[in-house]
């Protein structure tokens, strides 16, 4: 009889050890998405964010160029500015495949992504009349802002495809030079 009770005490003690380290593992949850939370066991967690570039058509059968550098891009993730690319990347919107052309992509904190914004360098419109420069008023300093609103998870990949409609963004003037008043909107790529 002795055997059994120590052999049953024994039991008891274990499965309450194997209780305790599970219920432990268990709490504590914040109850939440889980969309920009931290991952267990994972310090750093984060996602690939790919930005790509399209143009709708200008409307305007005389323009048949239009030109610019895209000289660095980024997206706000929560709040916090972070860097896609830093790679110039030259390219005329005339010419841009239908699934859109890659401006950049990096791993960055998984989270909401509220903004992807690009620089504009040296952009020029060619139509009719010759190949004239673009004022780019804002978009070499402050960037060209898009406003998104996707949630990037760890381990996974957002594409984003920034549509720029040249007729509309990039307007002539009296002066017969161009002014880029951005048009852009965001969709994911087919």
């Amino acid at each position: 009889m002795m055997g059994f009770r120590s052999g049953w005490r024994a039991a008891a003690l274990l499965t309450a050890a194997i209780c305790v380290l599970f219920l432990s593992g268990c709490g504590g949850g914040s109850g939440g998405s889980g969309i920009g939370e931290a991952v267990e066991g994972i310090e750093d967690a984060r996602g690939r964010v790919e930005v790509y570039l399209a143009d709708t058509p200008p409307a305007d059968p005389t323009i048949t160029a239009v030109q610019m550098t895209v000289t660095r891009v980024e997206a706000n993730m929560d709040g916090t500015w972070e860097t896609i690319s830093t790679t110039p990347v030259t390219v005329n919107l005339t010419d841009i495949p239908p699934r859109g052309l890659l401006l950049g992509a990096n791993t960055v904190p998984t989270g909401r992504c509220h903004q992807i914004r690009f620089f504009v360098q040296d952009a020029t419109v060619t139509d009719g009349k010759g190949t004239h420069p673009v004022e780019l008023p804002g978009a070499e300093q402050a960037g060209v802002v898009v406003d998104v609103n996707y949630a990037l998870e760890y381990d996974t990949t957002i594409r984003l495809l920034l549509d720029v409609n040249a007729y509309l963004a990039f307007v002539r003037q009296q002066t017969g030079e161009y002014r880029l008043q951005p048009v852009v909107t965001s969709s994911w790529p087919k």
